[in-house]
């Protein structure tokens, strides 16, 4: 969690990913558009991302990415059964990696993520997804940015329901 990050503040980013939530909405993913700038004001924040839980082909799909994906502590593994986010899905279950102790390989000057932050979201009990946040400095993470992150993964849940409906009301309205 940020340095000086007071429960005003994380009450404002609920409030507000809320108001995302009940607005009416333009275009598809529009949705996920402020997430970011709404959650820099809680967490240290370089990578964030949003992966949907696909049941027909039971595998993930990245909903939204902020940062760079290469950095996901080999996130993107998923059909392989590799990769934090595949753990946090799994099991059903938070993961938090304070320090992961990663260098960037030799002759690349991509950062890496060294803090991760991964939540599932849940919605009645189902896999809906996952959310990721993840810091290229080591430490950036704690117990309580977990639990804040699991207040965040309700709602970003319904973000995800609400976008796929717009998908699918976009769909009947184009004939498809």
């Amino acid at each position: 969690m940020l340095a000086r990050v007071k429960a005003k503040d994380i009450f404002w980013a609920l409030f507000e990913t809320n108001r995302m939530i009940q607005r009416k909405h333009a275009r598809n993913g529009e949705l996920f558009d402020r997430l970011p700038a709404i959650m820099k004001n809680i967490f240290a924040l370089d990578v964030l991302s949003v992966f949907q839980f696909d049941y027909q082909r039971r595998r993930l799909r990245l909903r939204y990415l902020y940062g760079q994906p290469t950095n996901l502590l080999d996130a993107v593994h998923f059909q392989l059964g590799k990769g934090a986010v595949r753990w946090v899905t799994d099991r059903h279950k938070a993961l938090l990696i304070p320090d992961a102790h990663r260098q960037p390989l030799p002759g690349r000057p991509q950062k890496v993520v060294n803090s991760f932050l991964g939540v599932p979201i849940m919605v009645n009990g189902y896999l809906i997804g996952a959310v990721v946040v993840g810091s290229f400095r080591p430490n950036s993470y704690d117990k309580r940015d977990l639990a804040v992150l699991e207040l965040f993964s309700t709602l970003i849940g319904s973000l995800i329901l609400k976008n796929q409906w717009i998908e699918e009301k976009i769909k009947l309205e184009v004939g498809i």
